[in-house]
């Protein structure tokens, strides 16, 4: 029996996966790692404005932390947005966007807490923080994009052709 997709659909067909969404996919993954970078950029002139340590101590030059920094930050981010556009899918699910929000900022964060755990509390505290603020800046941003319907959820290109209510079907 071949797979149909419709709204209520968990798990499209093997055949969704066309060049168009991927293409978008990649319009995703993009945003989002500016916006990782450019969020962490704005954390990085913090920690240098009030003076703050990183977690990474002195075992790099800060140059080279603040690189590798922004090198995760683009990669997570990336990841994130295309992660974060096949999750939210259909359903408009605000406790689903927010907990693929939290894994990604909890994996990041403490990761950080792990590699730097003879750190103080508070920066590892802050170290967790920043990764949390980090993706919900950019789901923020990738929320915004798909309201102004410059990215859509994975799946939604061929809903058009779709009736929007089960009682259209079956007119047809």
């Amino acid at each position: 029996m071949p797979l149909r997709r419709g709204k209520s659909d968990v798990n499209p067909s093997p055949t969704a996966f066309t060049p168009e969404e991927r293409l978008i996919s990649l319009k995703a993954a993009a945003l989002s790692g500016t916006t990782a970078v450019a969020t962490a950029l704005a954390l990085l002139g913090l920690h240098s404005v009030l003076r703050i340590p990183s977690i990474a101590g002195s075992l790099l030059t800060d140059n080279v932390i603040q690189v590798i920094s922004l090198a995760v930050a683009l990669v997570s981010g990336a990841l994130f947005g295309i992660v974060y556009r096949y999750t939210i899918r259909h359903d408009g699910n605000p406790q689903l966007a927010a907990g693929a929000t939290a894994a990604f900022g909890l994996v990041r964060g403490l990761a950080q807490v792990e590699a730097a755990i003879a750190q103080p509390l508070w920066q590892l505290a802050l170290a967790l923080g920043e990764s949390m603020l980090l993706f919900a800046a950019v789901a923020g941003v990738l929320r915004y994009a798909m309201q102004q319907g410059w990215i859509q959820p994975f799946g939604r290109l061929d809903q058009e052709d779709e009736p929007k209510h089960p009682q259209e079907a079956s007119d047809r």
